[in-house]
């Protein structure tokens, strides 16, 4: 019973890390939430963990995109460490499971990226919305121009952030790892409206 509810529990987490790199993003963010409330009825049953848990998912989903010195992020991986607290109240299995869910989505988002796709799903309203307000009068115009441009990063990019290239402001996705806010970096390459910039000197 444990070991058939610890696979549906990182079946949701497959799901989730899904969401966040195909369409129709709801459609596997519907099924990611069936199968972590399959997760908790199968255990104890209990709605009230499930939507402490299902909480502290979409906590660690803003913590990605906003920059807030992770603040929303650990409390969003409290909740769910209390909830598992609350299922096992043992620290090695809770351990365990905690590195299966971690392991299952670092090994789903890299597949992902490994083989081209990008971020679908990301609440771009909140660094459209900053874009705005910080500079209204920038106009859209073409992009591939800014291959090879240098600019540096406002937000730390996790991968999505803002940056400033050229005195305009940019929403623009790290080709590499994470990078801090206040990093140059440069342009190389552009699809579409995806600017995808790395590091200078990485």
């Amino acid at each position: 019973m444990v070991t058939w509810s610890i696979l549906i529990l990182l079946l949701g987490v497959f799901l989730l890390i899904t969401a966040m790199f195909n369409r129709p993003s709801i459609l596997y963010l519907i099924f990611s939430a069936v199968a972590f409330g399959a997760y908790f009825w199968i255990i104890s049953s209990n709605l009230l963990l499930f939507l402490v848990f299902a909480l502290g998912v979409l906590l660690i989903i803003i913590e990605l995109y906003v920059p807030d010195f992770g603040i929303i992020g650990l409390i969003g991986l409290s909740a769910i460490i209390y909830t598992l607290w609350s299922e096992y109240h043992d620290f090695s299995t809770l351990t365990l499971v905690l590195l299966a869910m971690f392991f299952t989505g670092f090994i789903t988002g890299l597949i992902y990226i490994k083989s081209g796709r990008n971020l679908v799903l990301s609440p771009g309203f909140v660094l459209n919305e900053s874009i705005r307000t910080d500079q209204s009068s920038t106009k859209l115009k073409e992009k591939s121009d800014l291959v090879g441009r240098e600019g540096v990063t406002l937000t730390d990019l996790r991968p999505v952030g803002k940056a400033k290239i050229d005195e305009e402001f940019y929403e623009v996705i790290s080709d590499e790892d994470f990078i801090n806010t206040g990093s140059t970096i440069t342009v190389v390459k552009v699809r579409g409206t995806q600017i995808y910039v790395r590091k200078v000197g990485s």
